[in-house]
């Protein structure tokens, strides 16, 4: 049996908000990037008793795609590996899982 996925690990889901963890590649690829809440979770906030959870605006990938630019509301940018993971609602998740090929401001399919 596969053990559970940990936090931060893809596929693994946050016990108290559902949210999923999904690759920070797979989501600038595809064309939920922008478009549905993204989550990025932070254990040393969580650790240091602050909300865990930053709202992410985009993830933008370098030209060779060795890595990738995690962008926040306040303008900050967040170089990571193509490894990294962010959170998304199991339902986006879901959809990224599929390939989701066409987004509005409100919903993709």
């Amino acid at each position: 049996m596969k053990p559970y996925p940990a936090a931060n690990e893809v596929g693994h889901v946050c016990p108290r908000t559902g949210r999923v963890a999904v690759l920070v590649s797979a989501y600038a690829a595809s064309d939920l990037n922008g478009e549905v809440p993204a989550y990025w979770y932070s254990a040393t906030d969580e650790e240091f008793g602050f909300d865990p959870w930053r709202l992410v605006d985009s993830v933008d990938s370098s030209l060779d795609g060795q890595s990738f630019d995690v962008w926040f509301p306040s303008g900050v940018c967040q170089p990571v590996s193509p490894t990294a993971t962010l959170y998304l609602s199991a339902k986006n998740a879901a959809k990224l899982n599929e390939g989701a090929t066409q987004c509005s401001s409100d919903t993709c399919t």
